[in-house]
């Protein structure tokens, strides 16, 4: 895979995150659910797009497809 730019935020209760991005084809491999992630589904970039709450990730996307 490759790497993207990452984006870094504060969460409401006043915690670092930092969100790394990956561009990727999907494999095998099983998805474990935890306390920051609950789902996870490969998706195409118009499906993404309709999805997507930040404004960072949106603009990442339009990035990456034009």
């Amino acid at each position: 895979g490759h790497e993207l730019p990452f984006a870094a935020y504060t969460d409401p209760k006043g915690r670092a995150k930092v969100v790394r991005y990956w561009l990727m084809e999907p494999l095998d491999g099983a998805f474990a659910p935890s306390h920051e992630v609950d789902d996870m589904r490969w998706v195409g970039a118009g499906e993404a797009r309709s999805t997507l709450s930040y404004d960072t990730d949106r603009a990442l996307l339009r990035e990456l497809t034009g």
